[in-house]
């Protein structure tokens, strides 16, 4: 009962539990539990919570900075935010850090502290880290050496989790023979499977394996749809 859980979140936020005002900052921002949607609902509770050290609401609250939901834009105290809630451990933050770093959002452009926190979250499971650290290899950026082989086995770990972009990547690995075996069938499967979720790269990549009849009957309808 999602009403109920909303009702009991607030209850025990307003007493000034921070993980119930995480939660009922999270029913705010999402809009569940009969809650409306509302972003500087979810921003005030998110920073209650973040002031008492709630990592998970220092992410959440850093998430609204850099999207301005709720609060204007401010990628310098988003990083910030990232930066409290990944040194307590929080893989998704990790992963918004290495991103802030590589991209030179709200902190100096560097490569190198960006893959080591995709390589922190990715050894957590996080799947957007994984699909990161990946990349890292498959460019050879961040002092990472390139290496096809790690760059498949971070991708794999991603799409296992039904990363979409991670499956795009690793079917561009299969075609290519970069860091596995050459093999089209392969290919066109995970191409399929991302272009299901919306992957436009992945929806092209299709196409040209039904254009050419790279991994599944050729069949030219197909490849223009």
């Amino acid at each position: 009962d999602e009403a109920e859980a909303a009702r009991h979140f607030a209850l025990a936020a307003e007493q000034g539990e921070p993980a119930a005002q995480l939660n009922l900052g999270l029913c705010y921002l999402h809009g569940t539990g009969g809650v409306p949607r509302d972003d500087r609902m979810a921003v005030r509770y998110f920073t209650l919570a973040a002031e008492q050290n709630s990592a998970q609401a220092q992410y959440q609250l850093g998430q609204c900075y850099a999207r301005a939901r709720g609060v204007a834009h401010n990628d310098a105290k988003a990083a910030e935010l990232f930066r409290a809630a990944a040194e307590r451990g929080i893989a998704e933050a990790q992963n918004a850090l290495g991103l802030c770093f590589r991209e030179g959002r709200g902190v100096r452009r560097d490569e190198a502290e960006a893959a080591r926190h995709f390589a922190l979250a990715a050894e957590q499971g996080e799947p957007a880290a994984q699909l990161n650290l990946g990349l890292c290899y498959l460019h050879g950026t961040g002092g990472v050496p390139r290496d096809d082989r790690m760059a498949v086995r971070y991708f794999t770990l991603a799409a296992e989790q039904n990363s979409a972009q991670a499956q795009y990547q690793l079917g561009q690995c299969y075609a290519r023979a970069r860091g596995v075996a050459h093999n089209d069938a392969k290919a066109a499967e995970l191409f399929r499977a991302a272009a299901e979720r919306g992957i436009a790269e992945a929806q092209n990549a299709l196409g040209l394996c039904f254009r050419e009849g790279r991994g599944v009957r050729r069949d030219e309808a197909e490849a223009a749809r």
